[in-house]
């Protein structure tokens, strides 16, 4: 048997070196793709989460009780802290030390968990008035599920994290 000229050698290596970066350069493609999609849909999650909780709390704030059934687990005061202080009651003239009159809107909204079809979103409730302009509004942890993926959210729980 003879030994290929060194010409034929050295194209050999160089036709394996360039294969062996064209395969590593579309795996750490790969790996950017699958990246970036799961942190858009971990984004398109928590966008969800939120807008089930500003849309609910804008229903309780209208008073309109046939939405707040599709939106709403049905008793969106489940989780009231020791039974004095409902953090979603939108009664006007409602008073509790720290924040007076009704819910008007749910923001800043921060850490969100997603297990299956339960959630689990921190956001501040603000209220028409509160007794100190230097209070921060109340930090309230929300609960939500949902029948299925394709479902939507829907508010179960409101608790103040006082």
């Amino acid at each position: 048997m003879t030994t290929p000229p060194p010409s034929r050698r050295r194209r050999g290596r160089t036709i394996a070196l360039v294969a062996a970066i064209l395969i590593l350069v579309a795996a750490v493609i790969t790996l950017l793709i699958t990246h970036f999609v799961r942190a858009d849909n971990s984004n398109t999650a928590e966008r969800d989460l939120e807008s089930a909780v500003q849309q609910a709390v804008q229903q309780l704030h209208d008073n309109n009780r046939d939405a707040l059934l599709a939106s709403t687990c049905g008793q969106p005061r489940l989780l009231v802290e020791n039974n004095t202080f409902d953090p979603l009651n939108t009664t006007p003239g409602y008073t509790q030390n720290l924040w007076r009159g009704a819910v008007t809107a749910a923001t800043d909204f921060g850490y969100h968990t997603i297990l299956d079809d339960t959630a689990v979103v921190y956001g501040h409730l603000e209220y028409t008035d509160r007794a100190d302009e230097s209070m921060p509004w109340p930090v309230v942890r929300f609960s939500l599920q949902r029948n299925s993926a394709t479902e939507p959210w829907q508010l179960c729980g409101a608790q103040t994290t006082l």
